[in-house]
């Protein structure tokens, strides 16, 4: 008995992929493999990465360190004020100083002419330079002058009225002076003095009378 060959049935190729399941064997991914990129990176990265997590707090940081025209301004206007603070004080203790220092003068002057009026020394001077030209050398004899012009200008004394000067005062003003000798006629309104020694001024106001003394009547000659 013959066997007859069985057909072998070919399969057609299918002309496109079914809707359904697709005729190739699916591949699935090994499970070890995860899709986070970041467990791909290495540690480094991973920090990295979440050290760039805080950058959108960092314009908070700018905005808290951003500078304002108005605190800047204002700081400014106060050191200006400061300084012109301080330069008023500074003037204010120079005025000070400086009345210190006119306080300081004026006292010294008051101490120096008291010391001249007690002490007689104005008129020692006067005398020495009355008798200069016969006491002292010549080369000395302008230091009496020169002492007296120094008081005068530096002290704002003045001498008043010259020695061997005649003068006519009315009777009630010669406590004025300082009247040497016997007094005047009382039934004479006017007295003739003759001056002995100048009398010295400060500022205007006499300090030292001028010693006088009543001049002697002048004889009257007869005609021949």
């Amino acid at each position: 008995m013959k066997r007859t060959p069985k057909k072998i049935r070919t399969l057609k190729k299918p002309s496109g992929r079914s809707k359904g399941r697709s005729s190739r064997p699916q591949r699935h991914p090994p499970q070890n493999l995860v899709r986070n990129p970041a467990a791909r990176r290495p540690k480094a990265a991973r920090l990295t990465q979440k050290g760039r997590k805080a950058s959108p707090a960092r314009p908070e940081v700018l905005a808290e360190g951003s500078v304002d025209s108005g605190r800047v301004k204002t700081a400014l206007d106060k050191l200006a004020k400061a300084q012109a603070d301080l330069t008023a004080s500074g003037l204010d203790l120079l005025h000070v100083a400086h009345d210190i220092a006119r306080a300081a003068n004026a006292t010294l002057k008051d101490e120096l002419l008291q010391s001249l009026f007690q002490d007689n020394l104005l008129q020692d001077l006067e005398h020495l330079r009355a008798a200069a030209s016969a006491t002292l050398p010549p080369d000395l004899q302008l230091l009496p002058e020169a002492v007296l012009n120094w008081f005068c200008r530096h002290l704002e004394i003045s001498q008043h009225l010259q020695q061997g000067q005649e003068l006519e005062v009315p009777a009630e003003r010669l406590s004025q002076y300082d009247l040497q000798g016997p007094p005047p006629d009382p039934a004479k309104a006017l007295v003739k003095l003759k001056v002995l020694a100048p009398g010295w001024r400060h500022r205007g106001q006499t300090v030292i009378a001028p010693r006088v003394t009543i001049a002697a009547p002048v004889p009257l000659t007869s005609e021949g």
